[in-house]
């Protein structure tokens, strides 16, 4: 259940068809993903995707269904792959690219905040942190502080 709990900041509660389900957001998926038990048989929309799965090198051809996704977002209508119920060990809808950017178009609501992350520092952000915190950028190098 450890898996369970890591997850629960990247998931929001919300319904698929009408079925309550842990909405979880896979920003490396491009389609959604959702098992067959909440898809209605006259919701498949007759088209398939090929899949793959990142530590297989095989494909997956799974069917498409029209799915109604509700949450604190709103509600709105997108195509999601439809896997086998064996699949269903946590009962997730996986929500992609495609549809995170319908909702953030359509309705305004970001539904995974991205944090901005400097990996790499420029000699004028590391002096202007340097003065922030107090440390001369000429004493930092003799390890004096400015009071």
């Amino acid at each position: 259940m450890k898996t369970r709990i890591f997850l629960n900041s990247y998931t929001t509660k919300g319904s698929v068809n009408g079925h309550e389900i842990d909405i979880l957001r896979d920003t490396g998926a491009t389609i959604d993903l959702v098992c067959a038990k909440y898809i209605n048989p006259s919701s498949f929309s007759g088209e398939n995707v090929w899949v793959k799965q990142p530590l297989s090198p095989e494909l997956v051809c799974l069917p498409l269904a029209v799915v109604e996704i509700s949450g604190n977002f709103g509600t709105v209508q997108t195509k999601a792959a439809v896997c086998g119920n064996h699949l269903n060990q946590h009962g997730r809808y996986l929500l992609g690219n495609k549809t995170a950017e319908l909702i953030k178009g359509n309705l305004g609501y970001n539904f995974l905040p991205v944090e901005i992350l400097n990996a790499v520092q420029t000699r004028s952000q590391v002096k202007a942190a340097r003065e922030e915190r107090g440390i001369d950028s000429g004493d930092a190098k003799k390890g004096k502080m400015r009071l």
